[in-house]
C-alpha cells in the first residue's frame, strides 16, 4: 500500500511542525548510540511544547529511514530519572506517535500508533487499537535505551509493515515525539511534545508531518 500525499482538511490552530527523515544507505544498529554516519546527517529537532505541565528536560530527536524501517533517535538531558510506577507515562519515558497514512483521524485507526518506552527499555504500545506491554508480545519494533552521564538516549527501528504500508521517498506520515518527565518518583511532573495536544494518545489530528527524503 502506498502512503498518500499529505493534506489538511482538519482546522488547525497553527500549521503543523515539519521534519525530514533522511535515507539510511547502510545498516543501523539499534543500540541507543548515535555512531552511524546517518545520525550525523540527520537534522536535530527539539521537543518543547508543554501539555498538562512543562518540563525542564531537554529533549531532541532525529529520524532516518530505509526500505523497511523508520529509525528514531532521541537524546534526553534530564538530571532525575525514575521508573517506579505502574503506568509507564508516570515515569520518565519517550513517546513515539505515528499516523502512517497521514489522514489525521479523530480516533486511532489501524495505521496509527503510540509507542512509549522508559529508561529501562520497557515498552507499552498502542498499535491500531491493540494495547500491550512487552515482553510477551510481538510488536515488531526494535528499541534500545541507555542511561548517560546527563540523561538517557533511545534508538528505535519501526517496521512500517506493521501498519500495512511502505516507506516511499517523497511521501509523508503524521509523526510526533513526546516526553513524560518524573522528577521525584510517583506520578509524572511534566509532559512535553514536539507537535500535538493532550489527546495525541487517541487522536492523530494534530501530529506533525515527517517527510521521507534522500
Amino acid at each position: 500500500m502506498d502512503i498518500p500525499e499529505i493534506g489538511y482538511s482538519i482546522p488547525r490552530r497553527n500549521p503543523p511542525a515539519i521534519a525530514n527523515a533522511v535515507f539510511a544507505d547502510s545498516a543501523v544498529t539499534i543500540d541507543a548510540k548515535a555512531e552511524e554516519e546517518i545520525w550525523k546527517k540527520a537534522e536535530v529537532y527539539t521537543v518543547k511544547k508543554p501539555l498538562e505541565a512543562d518540563s525542564e528536560a531537554q529533549v531532541t530527536f532525529r529520524t532516518a529511514w530505509d526500505s523497511k524501517n523508520l529509525y528514531v533517535f532521541v537524546d534526553v538531558k534530564d538530571a532525575n530519572l525514575f521508573a517506579d510506577s505502574k503506568n509507564i507515562w508516570d515515569d520518565d519515558s519517550i513517546e513515539i506517535y505515528i499516523d502512517a497514512l497521514c489522514n489525521r483521524s479523530a480516533k486511532f485507526e489501524k495505521d496509527d500508533a503510540q509507542l512509549s518506552i522508559n529508561t529501562k527499555n520497557e515498552m507499552r504500545y498502542n498499535i491500531g487499537g491493540t494495547v500491550a506491554y512487552e515482553p510477551g508480545s510481538d510488536s515488531g519494533v526494535k528499541h534500545a535505551a541507555v542511561i548517560t552521564d546527563d540523561g538517557w538516549t533511545l534508538e528505535a527501528a519501526i517496521p512500517m509493515s506493521i501498519f500495512g504500508t511502505a516507506i516511499v521517498q517523497g511521501k509523508s506520515i503524521g509523526f510526533s515525539i513526546g516526553y513524560n518527565d518524573d522528577n521525584d518518583g510517583g506520578s509524572r511532573d511534566g509532559h512535553i511534545i514536539w507537535e500535538g495536544y493532550a489527546n495525541s494518545s487517541t487522536s492523530t489530528e494534530r501530529y506533525g508531518t515527517l517527510n521521507f527524503v534522500k
